[in-house]
């Protein structure tokens, strides 16, 4: 190869290589000037998910803020309140029920189920542990006392499971009530904050138009 075409091609690569290593420098430090606006607490936890700036970790960190960010917003609604209303996120582990009924064949029974999963109303093909964490479902086995092949299979699918997230707001009803003499009509007014609004009916559709007298009736 012409030295002079091998040079030009080294010259390329390491121009590349600076320009990549350029913009992921800017990329870091306009990334650390925007955690300013977050609580310390949420800044520590995007750092430890932040990783090594890789498109895994940057994938969790995108959708723990889009998380943090909506709870932001439903605290907003919920700061006139006060202490009446806690906004926080649930984090629960789904699986499959494919997966579940799989194990059947290896000594599940609809007992031992019913204490380790809970349908997830939002998806008809996924069921919710119950437990919320792996020491409470390694109790909850040594309880059960399952068989060392369908507990190794269980915990196979709590490692492998989805995470699903959900914004909750919880009402303080005992601090609700001292502050109303009708209780249904102030909840309301706090679900309506959110923009739920109990009992309200769809409007009615029109009923179609009579055809005017002397008009043609259809066949």
């Amino acid at each position: 190869m012409d030295p002079k075409a091998l040079q030009f091609l080294v010259d390329q690569a390491v121009a590349e290589g600076v320009g990549a290593v350029i913009a992921v420098g800017v990329t870091r430090e306009n990334f650390a000037q925007a955690l300013n606006a977050f609580a310390p607490a949420a800044t520590e936890s995007i750092k430890a998910l932040m990783g090594a700036f890789d498109f895994d970790s940057l994938e969790r960190v995108l959708f723990y803020l889009l998380e943090n960010q909506f709870l932001h917003l439903l605290r907003d609604l919920a700061a006139p309140e006060g202490g009446k209303l806690l906004v926080r996120s649930l984090r629960l582990r789904r699986t499959p029920q494919q997966g579940v009924e799989e194990l059947f064949a290896k000594g599940l029974t609809k007992i031992r189920k019913a204490k380790i999963w809970t349908q997830d109303p939002a998806r008809p093909d996924m069921l919710v542990f119950r437990q919320r964490t792996g020491r409470e479902l390694a109790a909850t086995l040594t309880l059960l006392q399952m068989e060392e092949t369908l507990s190794l299979a269980v915990l196979a699918l709590w490692e492998a499971a989805g995470l699903k997230i959900e914004a909750v707001a919880q009402v303080d009803l005992e601090m609700v009530s001292r502050t109303t003499t009708n209780m249904r009509v102030r909840l309301a007014e706090i679900l309506g904050r959110f923009g739920i609004h109990p009992g309200r009916k769809e409007p009615a559709a029109e009923p179609a138009a009579e055809p005017e007298a002397g008009g043609e009736n259809p066949a």
